[in-house]
């Protein structure tokens, strides 16, 4: 058996049925301040925390 022969079936979840992908971009462009701060504190616990 090559790998060509073996494949896995692709499911999808009941969340990516019902993902709405407009709601998410928008929300990404009004928070994505958000993610550079949280990263900012990460960086700061665990280097401040050596």
């Amino acid at each position: 058996m090559n790998a060509t022969e073996f494949q896995l079936p692709l499911t999808e979840y009941d969340f990516e049925r019902h993902f709405d992908e407009r709601f998410t971009i928008e929300w990404m462009q009004d928070n994505w301040k958000k993610s550079f701060l949280f990263g900012a504190v990460y960086v700061v616990l665990v280097f401040g925390g050596q």
